[in-house]
């Protein structure tokens, strides 16, 4: 063999060797964005689920997280069923995430969309978020029980602001708690808004006596000493400024109901893609700097993989299910 024929054999197995090691290198670092991501948000700007998508951005922006930009998307309307349609219309594409809540099930069981969390891809769990029932600070009732005895007697005596839709998260939070105490919550006069933030204009303005929502929105008005929180509908105290506030648990209700912050993708996400977002997210659960703004919202951090976030669903939606039928709020499918 001619020194012509070694040369061209070398070349060929160097080009062999180098697109061995780029597979190779591939295969280890998989799918990554090559594009804007989007983080959808299925209520409006300054909503709960909206605030902890524009933390997450701050978050990868001050630390370099991604090598492409993060954009929220906010797509209000039909107990969030507005922002999972348009998420689905990118399937199988990993550059669209969405803050996953337990609306899912929710706005499936009680007919606002033939949507459930089986039509997305559970990607990670973020944290655990409860609800919060919060009066004006001059309002005569000062404890859960005021408002129990108040309700036992004239379920009418009491209006409550709730959002985002009726069964929604919120309401559901609230009606567990109060029909664990012995209210008759289908006679409790209900007021639907359709953000947190315009509950709370109605209840400083006198509109509504008491709403349910989530208790990060609320925070300034409590420090503020214009809004009063009389009970958590959650296991245990929160933290913050919710550290004295008595839960229902406390009076022996036990329901209640984890208003869930999740990042989900489209349906038909591929492992890689998964497996990368899987990666921040965990990541980003062990950041002091979200530790400490989990714990100044009142958030119980969790995080949970893909898997697990699944299985997670699977229990939160039978849960749910449950107790709209007892409630009489569950649509037959």
């Amino acid at each position: 063999m001619n020194c012509f024929s070694l040369n061209k054999v070398a070349f060929a197995m160097a080009v062999a060797c180098f697109a061995a090691a780029t597979a190779a290198v591939h295969a280890q670092t998989g799918w990554k964005p090559e594009k804007n991501v989007e983080i959808i948000v299925g209520t409006a700007a300054g909503s709960s689920p909206d605030k902890v998508a524009r933390l997450i951005q701050k978050l990868w922006q001050d630390r370099n997280v991604l090598d492409v930009p993060t954009v929220i998307v906010n797509k209000p309307g039909g107990n969030n069923s507005i922002g999972w349609t348009y998420l689905n219309q990118h399937s199988g594409n990993g550059h669209y995430l969405m803050i996953g809540v337990v609306n899912l099930s929710l706005a499936y069981l009680t007919g606002v969309t033939r949507l459930s969390y089986r039509d997305v891809t559970p990607v990670s769990m973020l944290f655990h978020e409860y609800t919060a029932l919060v009066v004006r600070s001059d309002a005569p009732y000062k404890s859960p029980a005021d408002i129990i005895q108040i309700l036992k007697k004239d379920p009418n005596a009491v209006s409550l602001g709730v959002s985002t839709a009726a069964g929604g998260s919120n309401h559901l939070a609230a009606a567990m708690a109060l029909s664990g105490a012995g209210v008759d919550v289908k006679k409790v006069r209900t007021v639907v808004f359709n953000a947190g933030g315009s509950s709370v204009t109605a209840l400083l303005g006198g509109h509504v006596d008491m709403i349910a929502l989530s208790p990060s929105v609320v925070i300034s008005h409590l420090n503020a000493g214009r809004l009063r929180a009389i009970a958590t509908v959650a296991p245990n105290r929160l933290s913050g400024v919710y550290a004295d506030v008595p839960t229902f648990r406390e009076l022996g209700v036990k329901p209640y109901l984890s208003k869930y912050r999740a990042i989900i993708g489209p349906r038909d996400m591929n492992p890689e893609q998964i497996a990368y977002w899987e990666g921040r997210f965990n990541r980003l659960s062990g950041d002091s700097e979200w530790k400490k703004i989990l714990d100044e919202n009142g958030w119980e951090g969790q995080f949970m993989n893909s898997r697990d976030l699944e299985a997670f669903m699977d229990e939160t939606h039978k849960e749910v299910e449950k107790a709209l039928g007892e409630l009489g709020m569950l649509k037959k499918q």
